[in-house]
């Protein structure tokens, strides 16, 4: 007896091609793992796809005497991710960039931003002039 075509009981529409690669079984239930992959793949994409966003956080981090390690369990993140904040190699959510700006006691502008960052003390001179006027 010849086996039955891979496809069969399926149509061959892309999201049921998609769907069984998603690891769907034919009820439709997903494995939770191959979904959950699913969603980190669609996140990193997305993640760098998007311009990259400068910040402070070595800086303000290293001026306050804090290790990468101290930061992050203050934070509830791994030191890793630190790492890779500082870098530029990760943008933070804006759940954790809320956090980091509260933890630093500064608002998220002055932390993140989307064009390179100025020198503090060229900014802080500059609201200084701007206040004298």
């Amino acid at each position: 007896m010849p086996s039955p075509p891979p496809n069969e009981g399926l149509n061959d529409h892309p999201v049921d091609i998609l769907s069984q690669r998603q690891g769907l079984n034919r009820k439709g239930e997903a494995n939770v793992y191959t979904f959950m992959l699913y969603i980190h793949n669609i996140l990193y994409y997305i993640n760098i796809m998007t311009d990259q966003i400068h910040n402070r956080v070595a800086m303000l981090r290293t001026e306050r005497g804090l290790s990468r390690k101290a930061l992050s369990e203050a934070l509830g993140i791994n030191y890793q991710t630190v790492g890779y904040i500082e870098r530029g190699d990760y943008n933070p959510s804006l759940d954790l960039a809320l956090r980091m700006a509260a933890f630093f006691e500064l608002p998220v502008e002055m932390i993140f931003s989307l064009t390179p960052l100025a020198n503090l003390s060229q900014q802080v001179a500059a609201l200084k002039a701007r206040d004298k006027e």
